[in-house]
């Protein structure tokens, strides 16, 4: 499950992303094989909001990775701070019988 909100500071006067100069956020997580299977590339807020991603029909096993770059604006006001906040949480049923191996099921 991907948790996603992006606020960035004054994106509502300004009309559109300018390459090279906006503020943006871009994050992409890659399955082991390097597919990806979940992406946002945005540069101007995005309410809070919650994507599933749903094993086709398992998820594929090994190293996944999130990667995230993004560009904005601070200062030591809050007023004028871009934030984003990107959370992955990820839940996986086990079963395993001892008896017979111990791979997942």
């Amino acid at each position: 499950m991907m948790f996603q909100k992006v606020k960035i500071t004054g994106s509502s006067l300004v009309d559109g992303c300018l390459e090279d100069f906006t503020r943006y956020v871009r994050a992409e997580l890659l399955s082991p094989s390097g597919e990806a299977v979940w992406a946002i590339d945005v540069c101007e807020d995005v309410e809070a909001k919650t994507d599933q991603i749903l094993p086709e029909p398992t998820f594929e096993t090994g190293n996944w990775k999130l990667v995230i770059t993004a560009r904005g604006l601070g200062s030591q006001s809050s007023f004028l701070q871009d934030q984003f906040q990107i959370d992955l949480t990820i839940h996986r049923t086990c079963m395993t019988y001892p008896l017979e191996d111990d791979e997942c099921i």
